[in-house]
């Protein structure tokens, strides 16, 4: 499998694939043995949410600790969410044998681990979004935190039938499609916020 991010591996839990990708079902349901922390097996998993077939490798690993779309697929797929950096952006004891590397140093060396391994397979250049902090212009890496939320289940709810009587007008009147799919995929709202590094 290919991916921007080699240092996240240290956290990976599963891999996905297609349901409908010929190539991988035979293996859907089986276990991997995780090349660095051979004590975690690794599923193959299916979620067509969030894997393109026909985009890569078809086959993605999954770090629930430190992405978003992984965290979602964790989430629709009962997998264990690790976290393996500590807040000075160092491995943490999930890391194994890595603990204690910085994030960008631990991809080098990783990078090498494979090549020794003879299971690297190559570079390629590969355009993404890349999240960048606004005061320290480092990456920010998403890390799962404790959070507060308030629930907006009910409001959503008020809301969806004060349109619907019209007590309430959306303007223009094609918007109240939208409006409602809002409404109807309404999230608890996140009122904590944590400034610490990668945050």
């Amino acid at each position: 499998m290919a991916t921007t991010r080699i240092e996240t591996m240290l956290g990976d839990v599963a891999v996905a694939v297609n349901s409908k990708d010929p190539r991988y079902t035979h293996l859907v349901g089986k276990m991997l043995v995780h090349p660095f922390i051979p004590s975690r097996e690794i599923r193959v998993i299916t979620d067509d949410l969030l894997v393109d077939m026909k985009f890569g490798t078809g086959a993605v690993k999954i770090t629930p600790g430190h992405d978003p779309n992984d965290f979602e697929c964790g989430l629709r797929n009962l997998l264990p969410q690790i976290n393996i950096f500590n807040d000075d952006g160092e491995i943490n004891d999930n890391g194994g044998k890595f603990k204690g590397l910085k994030r960008f140093d631990v991809r080098n060396v990783l990078t090498e681990e494979l090549k020794a391994l003879g299971l690297y397979r190559g570079e390629a250049p590969n355009p993404m979004r890349l999240g960048i902090c606004s005061k320290s212009k480092d990456v920010i890496e998403p890390l799962i935190r404790a959070q507060w939320y308030v629930s907006c289940k009910e409001v959503a709810e008020v809301l969806v039938q004060k349109v619907k009587s019209k007590e309430m007008v959306i303007l223009p009147e094609e918007h109240e499609k939208t409006w409602y799919q809002w409404m109807g995929n309404m999230r608890d709202w996140c009122i904590s916020r944590q400034i610490w590094w990668g945050h």
